[in-house]
């Protein structure tokens, strides 16, 4: 994965587990994390400790088995063992963190192949329109202000807004919500926007938002 981000100029989305709530798809959910982990070489210094959440796991799905029993103290065990686990778990995520923190503009899609969450970065808003990351990654959101009565809405974009020859449309709908996808993480890409009334013809165009691509 390489590294085509500038240190400063954005942050890596949030990592976050959202683990299942039976005990048993947990255990498969923590696991397969973990051997994502081992199969990536962003983890090779940590495999060690990779492999420790991996007993601390095993021996979770071991007491899983045994509270079925409902011998005395099983149960409990169980409970013991999580927090185990867990800690463990933890632990990791904050190294996954790191990787993600490491190259920002990566981070969205090295969490997708560890098989974590994230918190996606909002976007940007600037007068009447409004750009968001989109569910996938170099995809955007574009938003206009609805205006009143019957429109349609016409976004242009570049990477070099200076190039009035460069701008290409984006989209061309009658909804106050366009999107865009197939765009290039690491890129600055730019955006404008303009409304056609029914009534009254074309508005100015909005101002121009600059965003990079995740």
């Amino acid at each position: 994965m390489g590294n085509n981000s500038k240190p400063g100029l954005i942050k890596a989305p949030k990592a976050f587990y959202k683990e299942p709530q039976n005990v048993s798809a947990k255990a498969d959910y923590y696991t397969n994390i973990c051997n994502n982990m081992l199969a990536d070489t962003h983890y090779v210094d940590i495999i060690p400790k990779i492999q420790i959440a991996l007993g601390k796991i095993g021996d979770y799905k071991t007491s899983i088995l045994e509270a079925f029993t409902r011998t005395e103290g099983k149960v409990s065990k169980r409970e013991v063992d999580e927090i185990s686990m867990k800690y463990d778990m933890d632990s990791l995520l904050s190294d996954i963190q790191t990787v993600g923190n490491n190259d920002p503009v990566n981070a969205a899609s090295h969490f997708e192949k560890i098989g974590v969450c994230f918190r996606k970065r909002r976007g940007k808003i600037r007068g009447d329109i409004e750009i968001r990351y989109g569910q996938i990654s170099g995809s955007l959101d574009l938003y206009v202000r609805k205006p009143e009565g019957t429109f349609a809405v016409l976004w242009l974009f570049t990477t070099d807004p200076h190039n009035q020859e460069s701008w290409k449309p984006a989209d061309f709908s009658c909804k106050s919500h366009g999107f865009i996808d197939g765009l290039t993480r690491g890129t600055t890409y730019y955006f404008k926007a303009r409304v056609h009334l029914s009534k009254t013809g074309k508005k100015d165009w909005t101002q121009i938002v600059d965003i990079l691509c995740l």
